[in-house]
């Protein structure tokens, strides 16, 4: 591009100059270099001019040196001069000659943060401490919603926020200034010591109607209100203090409520009247002591003190100091424990020296028999403390209720021991482990856990038999076989009817045992899937380890 126009063919271009490599040879079509096609880009350090001359060449590049100089290798060049603004948009121009036609596409986009028509606005948007802005088409700032100024740094306060009282560093808020307050910054703040008072402003204290002082803590009316001067004081208002009492020669206190020593000495003996902050007391003379000194001192030389009682000499004079158990000015009374009636329930107080104690009923218990406590004893048998009976002869058990009685009906056998209950009319053969039925006749085989593999046992008293409850993993007549490895068993015999056995035992190959008891089983195969299968196995033996092998052959 070029000031020029046309500009020369040798000349160097002002703007800037680009080329592509070579894009083929004889005959192609541009569709298939779309990778080499590109966006050629001419950077501009300056202000757009606007105007502009756009040169255009098709060379032949022979040697592909790169070096266009002789005119004779191009091909086609066009010259386009217009004027332009920044614009996303594409401007497309179509170039014809009598035997080539040329289309380009061109425009002009300004560098980031440039703005206008010869991109020399700078503006970048930003939303900080700095500023708070967008930038529009023509790069002039725009401010985000809620600020304002030049850059967009004031904070855009309420309407109703004060101007002069509040201000905000955020959009739509209202901080005070110091001695305002409220929502927007209209009410002062009075001394945070004023009672009764407002202000106008910051720190005031304007007294109410009625109220007086510095911090209009006075009640002008308190006289009124409350009279608080008594026995014939009269109250005066005082601006430092509420009220002043004028109190009568005979009365003195704040409130006129304290007695003064009168005329007539109120002490008895030749004591002494003295005024005291609270009124008056009286200093009494040796031997003798009282409000009034009306009390004569006894020392303990002339006090006798009863049942161990001990003389204490105080203030007042001497006293007795009682033992437990006694009182009274001598310790000649001696204390009653049970004459409050401690015990409930029915229970009789006994009376020791210096402490009592309750003989309760039978079903009652604790201190004073405040307890209910229903003897659990049966059959007559007495309660020892709380938890232990004392059964009458021909009574056991833990409360007494089993009967020590010869069976006349039941005969217990196989070491079982019958109990007789006489109140139930019944009686009861006790089996040792492992024997059941009601006169211990049978023998329970579960007790020895026949069952493998985590079965139960379950005992049929009828049949006299036991029979395994195995899990879902497990078969057989004792649990023994595992279900995934175990061969397909039928017509197992039941626990109860099995053989037993002596000698060796053992299971061949063959499908037989040496000994007394044999079995023979068929083995169909198939030639096909090869699915082999146990049709039939008449008996098997208990607790036996048995070794079996299969082998299937290809016939």
């Amino acid at each position: 591009m070029h000031y020029q126009n046309p500009p020369p063919l040798d000349s160097k271009c002002t703007f800037g100059a680009d080329m592509t490599p070579v894009l083929g040879e004889s005959t192609f079509h541009l569709g298939s270099h779309a990778n080499v096609i590109r966006t050629i880009e001419l950077p501009f350090s300056f202000a757009w001019p606007q105007s502009f001359t756009l040169s255009v060449e098709a060379w032949h590049d022979n040697l592909r040196n790169d070096t266009f100089r002789d005119p004779r290798y191009m091909i086609q060049r066009v010259v386009h001069t217009s004027i332009v603004q920044p614009s996303h948009r594409w401007v497309k121009k179509v170039m014809r000659s009598n035997i080539t036609m040329m289309s380009f596409e061109y425009r002009v986009v300004c560098n980031k943060n440039y703005y206008g028509k010869k991109c020399d606005h700078f503006c970048r948007v930003r939303d900080d401490e700095l500023g708070h802005y967008y930038c529009t088409e023509n790069g002039t700032r725009k401010c985000m919603e809620g600020w304002k100024g030049n850059y967009c740094d004031q904070a855009i306060c309420p309407e109703q926020c004060h101007n002069s009282y509040g201000s905000c560093k955020k959009p739509n808020e209202c901080s005070c200034r110091i001695g305002w307050e409220g929502e927007f910054c209209t009410k002062c703040k009075k001394d945070p010591n004023c009672l009764h008072g407002i202000c106008y402003e910051p720190w005031q204290c304007i007294c109410q109607h009625g109220w007086t002082g510095f911090l209009c803590n006075i009640d002008k009316n308190y006289c009124s209100k409350y009279k608080p001067c008594e026995n014939g004081g009269s109250c005066k208002f005082d601006p430092t203090s509420n009220y002043t009492c004028s109190c009568p020669p005979s009365f003195k206190g704040s409130n006129c409520q304290y007695k003064r020593c009168p005329r007539e000495n109120p002490c008895s003996n030749d004591g002494k009247c003295v005024e005291i902050h609270t009124g008056y007391r009286c200093h009494c003379a040796e031997g003798f002591t009282g409000d009034r000194c009306e009390k004569h001192v006894k020392s303990c030389d002339k006090i006798v003190c009863e049942n161990h009682g001990t003389c204490v000499m105080g203030e007042v004079g001497g006293w007795c100091a009682c033992p437990k158990g006694f009182t009274g000015d001598f310790c000649e009374k001696e204390i009653n424990e049970c004459q409050s009636s401690p015990c409930q329930n029915g229970g009789t107080c006994v009376e020791y020296f210096d402490d009592y104690a309750c003989s309760c009923p039978s079903d009652y218990g604790g201190k004073n028999c405040e307890l209910y406590l229903p003897c659990p004893c049966r059959n007559g048998g007495t309660c020892i403390g709380l938890s232990r009976c004392e059964c009458r002869n021909g009574f056991t058990g833990r409360r007494c209720e089993i009967l020590i009685n010869k069976c006349k009906r039941l005969r217990c056998r196989n070491g079982g021991t019958c109990l007789s209950y006489a109140r139930e009319g019944r009686e009861e053969c006790i089996c040792p482990l492992g024997i059941t039925g009601p006169e211990c006749q049978y023998k329970n085989y579960c007790v020895q856990k026949p069952c493998l593999n985590g079965g139960t046992c379950r005992y049929h008293q009828r049949q006299r038999s036991f029979k395994c409850s195995c899990s879902s993993e497990y078969m057989g007549n004792w649990c023994q076989y595992d279900k995934r490895t175990a061969p397909q068993i039928r017509n197992e015999p039941d626990s109860s009817n099995m053989p037993s056995y002596r000698g060796e035992q053992s299971f061949r190959g063959e499908q037989s045992f040496r000994g007394e008891k044999s079995f023979t089983g068929k083995q169909p195969m198939s030639r096909g899937n090869r699915v082999f299968s146990f049709a039939k196995l008449i008996y098997f033996l208990p607790i036996l380890t048995l070794n079996i092998r299969l082998m299937v052959c290809n016939i």
